[in-house]
């Protein structure tokens, strides 16, 4: 393995709207790189707006993110979180069709670990 090169990811290669997917073997990084990510999303893209969904966070996990209305922690997913953010943009675009978008990230980390079934049946879909 010491013989592996492995390449920088180009964040700036993802899309302005779009969704990202991290697959791999227990242990293998896949939370530090969706840190990496949010960083990322922080500093160059100016995202304020967070929702992080994850049944193995532990209290210093995207302690960068900061506290505050800005930022959602969950525990388990909860699909009236995904449905009421739906619905305030499709109140905002009614409202008024030309109102600036609030850019948000929601993030879904280990919700495999999910006990509920209802949680995996919803992530299934």
């Amino acid at each position: 393995m010491d013989n592996l090169k492995i390449e920088e990811f180009d964040y700036d290669l993802l899309p302005e709207f779009g969704t990202t997917l991290y697959v791999s073997s227990r242990k293998s990084g896949k939370s530090q790189l969706a840190r990496s990510m949010l960083y990322y999303f922080i500093k160059k893209r100016k995202i304020k707006r967070f929702i992080i969904i994850s049944p193995t966070m532990r209290n210093g996990d995207y302690a960068f993110l900061g506290q505050g209305d800005h930022v959602t922690r969950l525990l388990e997913f909860n699909e009236k979180i995904l449905k009421d953010i739906i619905d305030d943009q499709h109140r905002r675009m009614d409202e008024d069709i030309n109102s600036p978008y609030t850019p948000l990230v929601v993030l879904f980390d280990d919700l495999i670990k999910s006990t509920d079934q209802r949680t995996k049946d919803a992530i299934s879909r």
